[in-house]
C-alpha cells in the first residue's frame, strides 16, 4: 500500500473511493434488509444486490490495497472491474433517494479515470526516459 501511495497516488484514491462505496452499499444493503422483513419478497432482493454489491466493492478494493496483482496496470484494471460492478446498486440507491439512475455512470466514469490516469502518466514518464 505505501508503494501504491508514493508511486501511484490516482490509483490510490481510486481504491480507497471504492473502499468508501462498499462500505456505503453495504451498510445500506443490511438497513433495506432488516427493513424487509416487514416489506414485500422485491425489497429482499434489493437488500440483497445492495450487500452483494457491497462486499463485491469491499473485497476488490482491498485486494487492490493489498498490492494485489502486484503490477500496476493488473491493479488498475482490477480496480476498474470493481467500479464497473458497482454502477448498478449505486444507480439504484440514487434513484431511490430522488436522484435519476443515469448519475451513478458520472461517478462510476470518474472511478475509472483516476485509475487510468495512473496507468497512463505511468506510460508517459517510462516514454520520456
Amino acid at each position: 500500500m505505501l508503494n501504491s501511495a508514493t508511486g501511484r497516488p490516482a490509483l490510490l484514491v481510486s481504491e480507497l473511493g471504492l473502499l468508501l462505496l462498499g462500505l456505503v452499499l453495504a451498510l445500506t444493503g443490511f438497513a433495506n434488509f432488516v427493513g424487509a422483513f416487514t416489506a414485500d419478497r422485491l425489497a429482499f432482493v434489493g437488500a440483497f444486490i445492495f450487500l452483494l454489491a457491497g462486499v463485491w466493492c469491499l473485497s476488490v478494493s482491498l485486494i487492490a490495497l493489498l498490492g494485489h496483482p502486484h503490477s500496476t496496470a493488473g491493479r488498475a484494471t482490477l480496480v476498474t472491474i470493481g467500479w464497473l460492478g458497482a454502477t448498478y446498486p449505486l444507480g439504484g440507491a440514487l434513484t431511490y433517494l430522488g436522484g435519476a439512475y443515469i448519475a451513478a455512470l458520472p461517478i462510476a466514469v470518474a472511478g475509472i479515470a483516476v485509475t487510468i490516469l495512473s496507468i497512463s502518466k505511468k506510460r508517459a514518464t517510462s516514454l520520456s526516459m
